[in-house]
């Protein structure tokens, strides 16, 4: 049972894709708020915290955010106790070097696709952020049903899909609607919902 009084509501999502062996299969995703600025996290922790000011947060939060860069660009992880471990990874180009002669003529950029930074989070007893232990404490709710309706226009004489149209029906509406056989959409938006 969830041990937080904070709620993560949850969509579900049909899918949709045709050469997936789970389509028309219904999935849930988080319903997605926006994301915190640094100003934004910074306000709200001064809110939790009388010692530091919403100023000195963003200061130590803008540090943080350059001192973990700087780290990762030189091969080092960065635990955040409490969080998790922030380490690089490489993405090579695809295929590789056929043989070392090739790799060292390639050399270091030529190898490297990318440079990804990862993130694995904080497993202790008392801290566990693991992805089974995240739902244990939390509480989830439905909240709506997305429905997806490309858009297209023609570009080059072939029809493309230029975004998705997206209806967010509250999952109480729809299913209500669905009994009732009327359509289900109360709205949509042209662009990705925060």
């Amino acid at each position: 049972m969830a041990n937080n009084s904070i709620i993560m509501s949850l969509d579900i999502r049909k899918n949709n894709n045709a050469l997936s062996k789970c389509f028309g299969h219904y999935f849930a995703e988080v319903h997605r708020l926006g994301t915190l600025s640094t100003y934004a996290l910074a306000k709200h922790m001064s809110e939790h915290n009388n010692l530091f000011g919403e100023e000195e947060l963003r200061l130590i939060l803008g540090k943080l955010a350059r001192c973990i860069i700087e780290m990762i660009s030189q091969g080092r992880g960065v635990k955040l106790d409490g969080l998790g471990t922030f380490y690089p990874t490489v993405q090579n180009v695809e295929g590789g070097a056929a043989d070392l002669a090739t790799a060292q003529q390639m050399g270091a950029k030529g190898l490297v696709e990318g440079i990804h930074i990862r993130f694995n989070p904080e497993s202790e007893d008392l801290r566990d952020l693991t992805y089974k232990a995240m739902k244990r404490k939390c509480t989830l709710r439905l909240e709506n049903v997305v429905e997806s309706t490309p858009v297209t226009e023609t570009v080059d004489g072939e029809q493309k899909i230029v975004r998705r149209n997206r209806v967010f029906t509250p999952v109480s509406d729809f299913a209500y609607n669905e009994e009732q056989g009327s359509d289900s959409g109360s709205g949509g938006d042209d662009e990705p919902r925060p």
